[in-house]
């Protein structure tokens, strides 16, 4: 189990934790398989989160349209 001081650590830098094992996947990534297959791969991830927000929040996909398409 994780200390007091480890789980606060973890929370107050959540955010560059997860960032830099994004940029280590994708720097991995771009050297294994190149730029343009992963730039799609990150392509389809946006669109998987958007749909899946989408389908999570009903209200996400009126507020999108609404805000961004016009009425």
């Amino acid at each position: 189990m994780l200390s007091d001081d480890e789980r606060i650590f973890l929370i107050k830098n959540r955010g560059r934790i997860i960032l830099a094992v994004f940029l280590i996947v994708v720097g991995l990534l771009l050297m294994t398989i190149g730029f343009l297959k992963t730039a799609f791969l990150v392509l389809l991830g946006i669109i998987g989160w958007f749909f899946g927000r989408a389908i999570d929040d009903k209200d996400f996909l009126k507020r999108f349209i609404n805000n961004y398409l016009g009425k």
